[in-house]
């Protein structure tokens, strides 16, 4: 009984460790994420980004457009162009969902929009497979 009590104990212990790493990780691949939608480069998109990824976008119509952007052009919206905030971060095993805040400048309701980011982790690392996003708006 104590072996099992042991065993417990050290997998309760080991196991808010393991989540904190890939926490740390996934926000580590999301920077990366940030820096490629700044400034563009394959040095960034391909630590981060999978060469499968597919953006989804619901325009302020309601119509749906999907593709798969361009990883490796050199030039992405620019330093100052984007304000980027992390919101929330959801773990489930090998899934994770980011909820990331993209405010582009100039600051205004109209040029603010939400991203809901898919992470997997693979076997070089998590990367970003899905990303969906539309325009914030006062509808609830």
């Amino acid at each position: 009984m104590k072996t099992i009590a042991c065993f417990t104990l050290g997998l309760y212990l080991i196991a808010p460790a393991y989540a904190d790493t890939d926490r740390e990780q996934i926000k580590a691949a999301m920077e990366c994420f940030y820096q490629w939608d700044l400034h563009g480069g394959k040095e960034h998109s391909s630590q981060c980004i999978s060469n499968t990824v597919l953006y989804h976008r619901i325009d302020q119509d309601g119509r749906h457009s999907y593709g798969t952007p361009p990883l490796d052009n050199d030039t992405g919206k620019g330093a100052d162009a984007v304000i980027h905030n992390l919101l929330d971060i959801d773990i489930y095993n090998d899934m994770a969902v980011v909820t990331s805040l993209h405010r582009y400048q100039p600051e205004a309701p109209e040029n603010t929009y939400v991203k809901n980011i898919v992470l997997y982790r693979l076997a070089d690392g998590w990367r970003i497979t899905n990303v969906a996003w539309g325009r914030v708006t006062n509808r609830q």
